[in-house]
């Protein structure tokens, strides 16, 4: 019988796994390179060459030219009658915007390539944007060269999250838990977890891309306690990457503790600087991040489908194409292959083994057992990271009725469109089981901003109803009796059995107390 660590031990390399396989499977195939570094190289030319002849090289790849025409044409620039020329395309858009695009977004094609929900994967790639704008504010700050070197390590700190939350969605709650942990608690977790921790994944993704030295040593080391170690020639950037490793991971603003850390961080690369210095960088900072996001969100809804084709056309383009190819001899490729084929067949049947084990085949959310084993985790997670923690009870009421009205394949699709509603719900901060028939429990970490009352009112009014379309289109609405227990941040002595026994009675009372009322 596997003792409990080395059953974690394993699991953690199950996840690791997942994840590389992941990173191996991502498209990187050798094509010209004359196009984008062309452009580079004229944008670094002291020369200042015209705009058209930015043009001249661009129109020499059709695909990407029409994509600059696109986005010129956009709804976020406005441009009074339709632009057809490149050259009118690139003074639109501006040779200062055009450089961030196509570094900035090299590798939104990872972001897409997971397979997360939307505004999760939103979520990331925004935060990983503005990591790069604080990079290249502190390289714009100190007069350096390497602004665009500067914005590309920013993004790429955290290039490798997307592939780590698709990996294991179950322990992405538990990863989305620890990123933001002060001191050793981070890494000690992530590696608990899968091993290694996410900046060695970028790491190992950076090398998958061909990347240049400099782009490899700053992401897997981007937490190092001394900051990243960088090639001499870059030695300037190293406060600025620092600044960019301190924006939380996972919160979806600047708190007061994250904006002491960077404070912190600022005034020890700028021993001379005061507060309003800071206050001027960070206003720098939030300008230029509101820009490019409004650049890459545009307003208008008819537009967005041919502006995310764009960036995703662009991403792709420039993830095979800007960077020399790191040369690697034909044995090294040969057991690289083998050795990733074999960890390929490892993860099938590790991945079959746990789904069948720990997830509901129906709704595709956890379990009875799954759901106990990762609420226990989650409790210790609220007792170290002192969060709150709630724990609830759904049943769904006179949900016979759907199975007699529309048959017992619309019952299932209905359960698992609520299943998925919890799951939005409760994002990366808790977990869903399914306890049988119509019944489901959850349990999630709670911010301090929420609090029991606002988190008690978030679920209800979220789940409280909920409308599902059928497969032959009828649409449903379907409600529930909830109850929830709140832990606060969890003790000793707190379990999830008791908590849910209590969550269990908190929701027959109300039950019981509606009925009656009802009569």
């Amino acid at each position: 019988m596997l003792q409990i660590s080395e059953y974690k031990s394993r699991l953690a390399r199950t996840r690791q796994d997942q994840v590389m396989a992941l990173i191996q499977a991502l498209p990187v195939m050798p094509t010209a390179v004359n196009v984008p570094v062309r452009i580079m190289q004229l944008y670094r030319d002291p020369n200042s060459p015209p705009i058209e002849r930015f043009a001249e090289v661009l129109v020499a790849d059709a695909a990407l030219s029409a994509k600059v025409l696109e986005l010129a044409n956009s709804a976020f620039f406005r441009p009074s009658k339709p632009i057809t020329r490149v050259s009118d395309a690139l003074r639109r858009i501006g040779l200062s915007n055009m450089l961030p695009l196509l570094f900035g977004l090299s590798l939104a094609g990872l972001f897409n390539k997971a397979n997360l929900p939307s505004d999760e994967r939103a979520r990331l790639w925004h935060k990983s944007l503005f990591k790069a704008v604080v990079a290249r504010q502190w390289a714009r700050w100190r007069g350096s060269e390497h602004e665009e070197e500067a914005f590309l390590c920013g993004v790429l700190q955290d290039a490798a999250l997307p592939a780590i939350y698709a990996g294991d969605r179950a322990a992405a709650m538990e990863l989305a838990g620890v990123l933001d942990l002060e001191g050793d608690g981070r890494y000690q977790r992530e590696v608990a977890l899968y091993g290694v921790d996410h900046a060695e994944f970028g790491r190992r993704l950076c090398a998958r891309l061909a990347l240049p030295e400099l782009y490899v040593l700053a992401t897997a080391t981007h937490h190092a306690p001394d900051g990243p170690d960088l090639p001499e020639e870059f030695a300037e950037l190293h406060a600025g990457l620092m600044l960019a490793a301190q924006v939380p991971h996972v919160a979806s603003r600047l708190d007061d503790a994250s904006l002491r850390r960077l404070g912190a961080c600022f005034a020890r690369a700028c021993p001379d600087a005061g507060e309003a210095d800071f206050a001027e960088f960070m206003q720098g900072v939030c300008d230029s991040a509101r820009s490019l996001t409004a650049m890459l969100s545009p307003a208008d809804p008819a537009r967005r489908t041919g502006l995310k084709t764009f960036l995703q056309d662009v991403s792709d383009q420039i993830a095979r194409t800007v960077f020399a190819a790191i040369g690697a001899s034909s044995r090294a490729i040969h057991e690289l292959e083998h050795c990733r084929a074999e960890l390929e067949a490892r993860v099938r049947e590790l991945s079959e083994q746990i789904v069948q084990a720990d997830f509901d085949s129906l709704t595709d959310v956890l379990n009875r057992r799954g759901f106990f084993s990762r609420a226990e985790q989650l409790l210790s997670l609220g007792r170290q990271a002192q969060l709150g923690c709630a724990v609830g009870y759904v049943d769904l009421d006179q949900f016979k009725r759907v199975n007699d009205s529309h048959g017992q394949e619309a019952g299932d699709a209905a359960l698992a469109g609520f299943a998925a509603a919890i799951r939005n719900l409760l994002r990366d901060r808790g977990i869903v089981g399914r306890f049988g028939g119509d019944e489901f429990a959850f349990a999630m970490l709670v911010p301090p901003q929420l609090g029991r009352d606002g988190v008690v009112q978030q679920i209800e009014s979220a789940l409280a109803s909920v409308s599902v379309t059928l497969p032959g289109g009828a649409v449903v609405e379907l409600h529930s009796s909830i109850g929830i227990a709140w832990l606060g941040v969890p003790q000793d002595g707190h379990t999830i059995q008791a908590a849910l026994a209590h969550a269990d009675r908190a929701m027959y009372s109300r039950c019981r107390d509606t009925l009656a009322a009802a009569s």
